[in-house]
This record gives C-alpha cells, structure tokens and sequence, in this order.
C-alpha cells in the first residue's frame, strides 16, 4: 500500500528540487504518513525554512554614521539630505573606527579560504592619505551564511582576509598585510542542539603581531552583546576589548581547567566566557537582508485555509521576525498583534498575559508576538494561561530563542487537553530537538548541513513542497488507511458470518466447512473490485 504512493512522492520533488537537494531522498519514514492529514499544529523555522539562508551585507552603522552597501562599495548616508547617499570612496584613513570595525568583522569568524580566484580587476591603493575599495578575489567557505557575507563584504570594502596557517591570520588592510595570532575562540553555543546557554555571540582573542597588543573580538546578536559593553550607542552588536598578558592568561588558565572539567564543565565554561566578554568597547552594528524562498507566501495561505496553526520560531530578533512574517503573509494587515515581550518577572507577565487574554476573547483575527525570555517566565510559571491566549491566535512568532525553548514549546502544544498532532520543519542542528519533539518531523535540505534532513520522518529541498506533502499526500494516505480499515470489516464479517450459521448446525463444535474457500473466495472478490482505490 506504501510502494508505489512512495514513488510517486518522490519523482515530482526531485525533479522540482534544486541540485543540491538531490543526493537525498525525500521520504524517510512511510509509517508517519497516518499524521500528514491530521496536522493541527506546524512548528517552523525562519532562515534556511521560510528563507533562502543567503545572506547579503546591505548596511551597517558605525560610531553613529550609517553606511550602506551599493554595489560592492560602502557609501554614508547623509541624514540630514533625506538619507541620501554619499560615496565613501576613496575611503579616509582618519575614519579609524570604520577601520576598526570592518576589522574585527574580518577576524572574529571561523571561515576558511578555500581557493583564491583571478581578480577582475587590479587592487587600486594611493599613497598615504586614502584607500580605494578592492574586487572581491578570494573564495571563502563558511558553516555559517551570515558570517560568509560579512567576510566577503570586508574583503569588497578593502580588509581582504587572506587566509590562516596554523593560528596567524592574515589580512590586508589598505594594501598592507597586518598579521595576527587567535589565541583562543569562544564559539557561538546556540548552534548546539541540545545547548541550555544563551550567549548568542561568538569572540576571539587575538594578537597583533607588529605590536604585541591582546584583543578580545565579540560579535552577535544585539541582545547578547549590548548587556556585555560598556554605555555607548544603543543597537550595536559587534564590540572588541583590550587585554593586558596577565589578564589573557588568568583567563585562559581558568578555561583550561573548566574545559578539563569532568561535572558540570558546560555551567564551567559559559561562566569563564561570560566573566572574558564583558567591559567591551561598542564598534557598530551589521545589517544583513535573507530573501524569502520561492512560494512560501501561497504555501502558508493553504495551510490555513486547511485547518493548521502555524508557529513561526526563531532565533532573531523581535523586529526581523516580524517584518519577515508581515512580508510571507504569516501576519496579515488586517490582524491585531498581541506582544508579550520584555516580561522580566512573574508578577509583569502575569498581567501582561491576563491583558491580552481580555483583548483575545473578542471577536477578530489575532497574532502572536513572544521573545525568548518573555517565553521562559510564562513556560516556567504561567503555562496553562499562555497557551489559551495562543490556542485563540491565527499565527504565532516566537523570537530569540534557543533550541531548547523551541522543543518545549513544541511539547507545551503537544501534551495540552486537545492532544493535537504537531509537525515541525527546519533545516538546521538547532532545529533538530524541535523536530524530533513532534509527532511528524519535517526536514529542509539547506546550507546549514544535513543534521535535521537525518533526524527527520520526509525531507525535501523548499518550504512550498510542505503544501503537497500535507494536502495532497496526506489526503490520499487518509483515504488508503479508511479503505483498508473498511476492508478488514467487512472481510471479517464476510468470513466469520457463514460460520456462525454454521455452528448452530454442528452443535457449535470446533468442526469447520470451507473456511478456506470462502476465505479466498472473500480475498479475491476484493483484490479484484476494491484494490484500485488501495493506489489512488
């Protein structure tokens, strides 16, 4: 019954599917197929789901002046001239905090140089005073997209990085190397799955070569980076520190021996990189747009036509996540929005939540809007009330969270009175506990590896084959297993009835007459006019 409605899911998505999606087949676990029609609740991803996860570098704001990315050169936007813009090449070497900042967006990063290219062009550099923008002649290999495009900007902006052998980075910087040596790097921990931090950040420590001088280099996001600085602007998210011998190697001792920890050695080391990533100097802040995939739009617009409550959560920020959702439709115009963000005790979130229970019992359509630590208190105090406000919203966006809030708000759905079957979709290793969470996990064959494709019951390369998937699959899949199940009925009813009759006549005795015959008789007469609708 599962063979050839297998193979015909399969032809249509590999052949619609992008060539990377191809090494991979789109359907894993057939025995899932029960859940597709009966989805009331879809958990999804933004980047890498609802996006295309290709990043590109559109602006930044540094020391209080915004700059903007315009076809591969920098320029100022003048505020006071209704934000237009200004070219910024030649590029003044005064502007030291550009400098700064495009810097350490070049070395606090994990990307690889995989191979260098023939530049288009030749790299332009005048003598002393200024410096002009170079071609981008480097290939850069990256697990993370956004760090890809942050590197390759740098690079189109004149700090090229060059490449790494052992721990000494190597950039240029106008037309002058400047050599480093990474003493030590603190990973983003988000990515990790199973992770309970929530540092959202990565940083370096670095050396300059030339001048001995110690550096510890931060970005991430701005929720994370903006408590660890010191007062300054107010949206930045990338930030540096200067280290002194004795402090590096204090705190370098101290992770050491945290890491070497056999108990307790995450809680260890978050505490040693919370105590190295504070006091930081504010640099600046990035801005990378994501465009949306192709059909993500008309895909949730049929999704709830269809009946199914779709969950947005993410790890940006409140306002990314609700522009993206206003843009693919998960928001509409028409909607009124409920916020429960910024809840920092019991007793706030208490009352926020009670407030927008009164405003959710009118009639009218609702949305959604949760952070990551708003989530928290309300999962860890107000369960119950917070998913009556949701149970009543068309669509929900969570935001800044980690993957661990991701999976208990899947099972906060799942385990309610209604006992509903839910369905999750990423495309990403921090995805993967929210998948496996579900009753029916969905994965994305993206950028961000194959971990959740492995941990999941259908992969298949865009977030708009879910629509076939769930309303075309899944409607036929109900119909097989309603045919089958009125099948082994009526068959049983066939089969034991003549011998009922039968054992009034042989005193109910154990003695049998053409159990056999009738049997196949019963099982050929099906095959013959019922099997068709087996394969619809």
């Amino acid at each position: 019954m599962s063979f050839l409605p297998s193979i015909y899911y399969r032809t249509p998505s590999l052949r619609s599917a992008p060539k990377i999606s191809q090494t991979l087949s789109p359907l894993f676990d057939l025995l899932q197929s029960r859940y597709l029609l009966q989805i009331k609740y879809l958990f999804t991803d933004k980047t890498g789901t609802l996006t295309e996860n290709t990043m590109f570098f559109r602006q930044c704001s540094v020391d209080g002046v915004k700059y903007v990315s315009t076809d591969g050169e920098i320029q100022q936007l003048n505020e006071d001239n209704n934000n237009k813009e200004l070219a910024v090449s030649p590029w003044p070497v005064s502007v030291t905090a550009l400098e700064d900042f495009l810097v350490t967006l070049a070395l606090c990063h994990t990307v690889q140089v995989t191979s260098k290219s023939k530049a288009k062009g030749e790299v332009t550099v005048t003598s002393g005073d200024t410096m002009c923008m170079v071609d981008l002649s480097h290939r850069y290999q990256a697990s993370s997209p956004d760090e890809k495009a942050l590197v390759e900007a740098c690079a189109s902006f004149g700090v090229v990085f060059e490449g790494q052998h052992k721990d000494t980075l190597v950039l240029t910087v106008q037309g002058h190397n400047r050599r480093y040596t990474r003493l030590q790097v603190l990973d983003f921990d988000s990515a990790a799955p199973l992770c309970t931090a929530d540092r959202k950040c990565m940083s370096v420590v670095v050396r300059e070569d030339w001048s001995g001088r110690l550096w510890l280099l931060t970005k991430g996001a701005e929720s994370s980076v903006l408590r660890r600085c010191r007062a300054g602007l107010r949206t930045l998210a990338v930030g540096r520190r200067e280290l002194s011998d004795h402090q590096y190697q204090l705190f370098a001792t101290q992770l050491s021996e945290a890491r070497m920890m056999m108990e307790g050695r995450e809680e260890a080391v978050r505490k040693v990189m919370d105590q190295m990533e504070t006091e930081l100097t504010l640099l600046g802040a990035t801005g990378v747009e994501d465009l949306l995939q192709e059909g993500v739009q008309e895909t949730l617009e049929s999704l709830r036509v269809a009946g199914i409550k779709v969950w947005v959560l993410t790890g940006d920020k409140v306002e990314t996540a609700v522009n993206i959702a206003y843009s693919c439709g998960h928001f509409k115009r028409f909607m009124t929005v409920l916020s429960l963000t910024g809840l920092q005790d019991v007793e706030h979130a208490a009352a926020r939540l009670q407030q927008c229970t009164q405003e959710s019992q009118a009639e009218g359509n609702y949305g959604l809007v949760v952070d990551g630590s708003s989530l928290q208190v309300l999962l860890d105090n107000l369960k119950d009330d917070f998913y009556s406000v949701c149970s009543r919203c068309i669509a929900v966006v969570c935001c800044r969270m980690s993957p661990k809030q991701k999976a208990e708000t899947v099972r906060l759905v799942k385990k309610s009175k209604e006992r509903p079957v839910c369905a999750a979709i990423g495309d990403g290793a921090n995805d993967v506990s929210m998948i496996q969470e579900a009753h029916v996990g969905l994965g994305v064959m993206g950028k961000e590896g194959r971990q959740a494709v492995r941990c999941a019951d259908f992969a298949f390369a865009q977030f708009r084959f879910l629509k076939k998937l769930l309303l075309v699959h899944g409607h036929w899949y109900y119909v097989r297993v309603s045919t089958l199940v009125q099948y082994s009925f009526y068959k049983n009813v066939t089969f034991i009835t003549p011998q009922l009759f039968y054992a009034i006549w042989n005193a109910f005795s154990t003695q049998v007459r053409g159990v056999k015959k009738s049997g196949v008789m019963v099982t050929e007469l099906y095959a013959v006019l019922g099997s068709p609708r087996l394969f619809i």
